[in-house]
């Protein structure tokens, strides 16, 4: 069930007497003026491929990078059971501690056979796995600029990175947009950088 939420001036006193207005956010107000978000699940990361190719969401005019990391991920989350309370959701990554959802180019996410859910309600509903969960996938563009690639300018403008060499995790997060006061969200999946180095190493 999802808590509504509220705001309600709260009045307190300073030390000096002098009362000021604090807006504070509570759950399971009577009377909701805003509502809290989806919560979007857990996830465990399974496992970490570079591949050559991936998949693009419905309507995602983006070029064949070339090179991807292909994270799997298992959940007991069933986003395709959720679709009555989110319109769509998307997969963002950064490095951590995730300061800027939009740094890493990212897809996702994708079902274990690579069915776009980014409009859940428009997918085939998911079923569990043998081992009881529901899989995903997501993929991650492993530098910018990428060789042989001809970028718009403004994405040409971008700050450069690459996972490989960089040295750092990486964060990434399902976010469902909405104007909920507690947003639609999946906790935190967080990829150490020694996996990522092992799945460079595989793959060389």
């Amino acid at each position: 069930m999802i808590a509504n939420c509220r705001l309600y001036r709260h009045q307190e006193e300073s030390s000096e007497t002098v009362k000021r207005t604090k807006l504070v956010l509570t759950a399971g107000a009577s009377i909701a003026l805003a509502s809290c978000g989806q919560p979007l699940g857990t996830y465990e990361v399974e496992a970490l491929t570079v591949t050559e190719n991936a998949p693009k969401p419905e309507g995602v005019r983006a070029p064949n990078y070339g090179r991807y990391v292909k994270v799997a991920l298992s959940s007991e989350t069933n986003l395709t059971a959720i679709a009555d309370h989110i319109a769509s959701v998307y997969a963002h990554a950064d490095f951590c501690p995730f300061s800027d959802p939009y740094f890493l180019t990212t897809f996702g996410p994708f079902s274990s056979g690579d069915a776009d859910l980014e409009v859940p309600s428009s997918a085939k509903a998911l079923e569990r796995a043998p081992d009881g969960k529901f899989h995903y996938n997501v993929y991650i563009v492993p530098r910018h600029r990428m060789p042989d690639i001809k970028y718009s300018r403004s994405a040409d403008a971008r700050e450069s990175y690459d996972i490989e060499s960089d040295g750092r995790d990486i964060c990434i997060r399902f976010d469902a947009p909405g104007y909920d006061i507690v947003k639609s969200r999946s906790k935190m999946i967080r990829i150490s950088h020694d996996d990522i180095r092992d799945a460079f190493a595989s793959a060389s």
